[in-house]
């Protein structure tokens, strides 16, 4: 005689199921929960790591917080503000970019954009009056730009008031 496998659903009473379904989405809660509390640590460290200046340290935190859902302009800001202190023009400008996805109203994070590429402006100009003939008149032109762009940036533009 071959009996027919026995079905869990079919002979459960239903507070059993009632009870396995509780169980299965109370354990879907808790993970949203540690989940949450998780970054809520994270969060805090990076900003640690982030007013004590290890930037190495901040800058992985705050790729592991703008790799989640629920990403915040802060944590885009402070990773472009981490990228603009250790000299990643590129990845700052995109890291502002994305603060300002979030929130365009953020002075700070559209001042900050603006320096580092009035910065990268100015690398762009050095390299050119390096590269070209003195006697050309664009070569003069680049040392007129980077001369009033480097004042601008240090006697108008202290940076390190918006840059926190």
């Amino acid at each position: 005689m071959v009996r027919a496998p026995v079905s869990i659903v079919n002979t459960a009473p239903g507070w059993l199921l009632a009870l396995i379904l509780t169980l299965t989405l109370t354990a879907c809660d808790n993970a949203n929960i540690r989940t949450s509390s998780d970054r809520a640590a994270v969060r805090a460290r990076a900003e640690t790591a982030y007013l004590n200046e290890d930037w190495r340290t901040a800058e992985q935190h705050y790729l592991y917080l703008t790799g989640q859902d629920g990403t915040t302009a802060e944590d885009w800001y402070r990773l472009g503000n981490i990228y603009a202190r250790t000299s990643q023009p590129d990845q700052a400008i995109a890291a502002y970019r994305e603060a300002l996805k979030r929130d365009q109203n953020n002075s700070s994070t559209w001042y900050n954009l603006g320096i580092v590429q009035l910065r990268q402006a100015t690398k762009t100009f050095i390299d050119m009056v390096n590269r070209t003939d003195v006697n050309d008149p664009l070569n003069m032109r680049a040392r007129y730009a980077v001369t009033a762009i480097t004042e601008l940036l240090e006697d108008r533009f202290n940076d390190t008031a918006a840059a926190e």
